[in-house]
């Protein structure tokens, strides 16, 4: 009997022990941590064309944090980020979305700016948005009768 009550004991042990290494192991793999060591970031866009939440945010080209929220209010988009508290933008700073690749994905890209005076995180931020590939091929297709008529006219012109 005394046998089996130790052996129930170290077999609950062992469990909590997994338990708490596989807890531990799952906040490792996904930067979970107690505190924050992030700075959380608001940007309005007037177009976010398929930034989802999730995506990275990226300051000059190195990924420093992710898209925690996307919002729209009125006529404009507000992206919230996290991005690292080690990150040091400046006043001057210049935030726009960017491709990632030909398939449509996107990233919030940082400049983080060369002014003397650090950024307020507090203030909403604007951000640009620069036509990608889908955005350019929409405009074509909505120029496409003026680019007809157009070529038209210079064909009478040119004859």
């Amino acid at each position: 009997m005394k046998d089996q009550r130790k052996t129930e004991i170290k077999v609950g042990i062992t469990a909590i022990f997994g338990t708490i290494l596989f807890i531990w192991i799952i906040g490792w793999a996904k930067n979970f941590s107690f505190t924050s060591t992030q700075n959380t970031l608001v940007i309005q866009f007037h177009n976010v064309a398929g930034l989802e939440v999730g995506d990275n945010v990226t300051v000059n080209g190195v990924r420093e944090g992710n898209v925690e929220d996307i919002s729209i209010k009125k006529d404009d988009v507000y992206v919230t980020t996290k991005i690292g508290s080690d990150v040091k933008l400046k006043k001057d700073a210049s935030f726009y979305i960017s491709m990632t690749d030909l398939m449509g994905g996107k990233r919030v890209e940082i400049n983080p700016g060369v002014s003397s005076v650090p950024l307020n995180f507090d203030e909403v931020q604007k951000g640009t948005f620069s036509a990608d590939i889908p955005s350019v091929m929409s405009m074509i297709g909505l120029m496409q009768d003026d680019l007809v008529s157009t070529l038209k006219e210079v064909r009478i012109s040119v004859t």
